[in-house]
């Protein structure tokens, strides 16, 4: 059997004791749910929800603020009025209530006051703009990183998908094995009750069946290894069975420059990091902007209750409206803002660049790998011809007693390894069509 055509009959067998269709799972569903529910992508989509309520706190500078104040003072004093405006006073008069006016004796007075105070700035000359600016750049960031999450994810329980997906068929192919050998060892046992070879042929017979069943519980662990890897990248219980469609060949374009191009246009990475380099600038201008004026409308309005020793306690109430212009003249802490700002800004402009040339030597060589698996598949279908024409003149000559047993055991272990190179460049081509997807930012969103 032609070596593609065998892997894909194996591994259109679907699981046995599949009961609903609607729980089985393709490639398409995976990458979906992956993209969506996979444990990486709610984290990632809950810090960008972080990442984005910071708008409102950089936005927060500009919305009017109310502040209610509730304040208490105390004066006590004793002593001589030296820029007293009355005239003389006599000795009588320091004896007297008059003392008070003189500047002179025990004076104590008290207060409480309430009251509210209003502030809007009106305009900053583009600090508060550029802040939210920033942070709006920072959260759309954010939300690319998550889709570059969702990528990873995708990719990883893509490619245990077809991990389980070619285990399955290596399953398979191991149990049709088996029964070739335990057909093969009934005949070396009639040839042998015949008279036509030794017992040691039974013997390396049934040896050879022996080792085949236990390449099938090797190939089962494996299967079910991988099985559990795929629940556990989709969120799901690795303790409940998996089943899954075989996938249908993925198509790619494997030429290594244009991969690079699509990866540079479409991966996420990058166009977080393009984000970035402009959050930082937006940020860098904020900082600069503190050096700017600021105008801001106040307005306040309150009681207060005085308390005089001599005259009484009086009760007054008042408003307040008004503006200010603050200019900035020397702030230290400016400067170090804007100087931090401008490294900051530095620092993400390299990793933009570092990052740019990563991703195109990604996909480049995802697109080299698939053109060399292509090759290696090509190639172990072609051996796979020649292993099954080799062994179907071993087994008849075997048969007509024209060979003996160490001639069949050795086309059979050629036959056996042609098949399982095969499923094994099947699945390793296949897992690099969907890094190569990846790289290029070309699975589904």
């Amino acid at each position: 059997m032609h070596a593609l055509g065998l892997f894909l009959a194996l591994a259109a067998r679907a699981p046995a004791g599949t009961p609903d269709p609607e729980g089985v799972l393709t490639l398409d569903a995976v990458l979906t749910r992956a993209l969506e529910e996979a444990p990486p992508v709610t984290s990632a989509k809950a810090q960008a929800n972080v990442v984005r309520s910071r708008i409102d706190i950089a936005d927060a500078a500009s919305l009017p603020s109310l502040d209610g104040v509730l304040s208490t003072s105390a004066l006590a004093s004793n002593g001589l009025s030296l820029l007293s405006t009355s005239a003389q006073c006599s000795a009588a008069d320091f004896a007297s209530s008059a003392a008070a006016a003189c500047g002179e004796g025990v004076r104590a007075n008290g207060d409480v006051g309430v009251s509210l105070e209003a502030r809007w700035l009106i305009f900053d000359f583009g600090r508060t703009a550029e802040s939210v600016r920033s942070a709006l750049l920072s959260a759309n960031a954010a939300d690319a990183d998550v889709h570059s999450t969702s990528l990873q994810a995708a990719v990883a329980a893509g490619t245990s998908f077809l991990a389980l997906s070619g285990g399955l068929a290596l399953v398979d192919a191991r149990k049709q094995i088996v029964d070739e050998r335990q057909r093969l060892l009934e005949v070396a046992h009639g040839r042998v009750a015949a008279g036509a070879a030794s017992p040691i042929e039974e013997t390396r017979a049934q040896v050879s069946l022996e080792t085949a069943k236990v390449d099938v519980r090797t190939a089962e662990a494996a299967a079910a290894d991988a099985a559990a890897s795929l629940a556990i990248a989709l969120g799901m219980d690795p303790t409940k069975p998996v089943h899954i469609e075989p996938p249908e060949a993925l198509h790619v374009d494997a030429e290594p420059a244009h991969a690079a191009d699509l990866a540079e246009q479409r991966r996420p990475e990058l166009a977080s990091w393009r984000l970035r380099v402009a959050a930082a600038a937006a940020a860098l201008a904020s900082a600069r902007a503190a050096r700017h004026p600021s105008l801001a409308a106040t307005a306040s309005a309150g009681a207060e209750l005085n308390g005089d020793v001599t005259p009484g306690a009086t009760l007054g109430e008042g408003a307040r409206i008004g503006a200010s212009f603050t200019i900035p003249i020397f702030e230290p802490q400016t400067s170090a803002a804007i100087a931090s700002a401008e490294a900051q800004s530095q620092v993400v402009q390299a990793h933009y660049r570092q990052a740019a040339l990563a991703i195109r030597g990604e996909a480049a060589r995802a697109a080299t790998a698939v053109l060399s698996f292509s090759a290696a598949l090509a190639a172990a279908e072609q051996l796979q011809e020649q292993a099954d024409d080799n062994y179907r003149q071993a087994v008849g000559r075997y048969q007509a007693g024209a060979a003996g047993s160490l001639e069949l055991i050795d086309a059979e272990a050629q036959q056996s390894a042609a098949v399982l190179s095969v499923i094994d460049a099947r699945f390793r081509l296949e897992g690099a069509k969907l890094r190569l997807m990846a790289a290029t930012g070309s699975l589904p969103r």
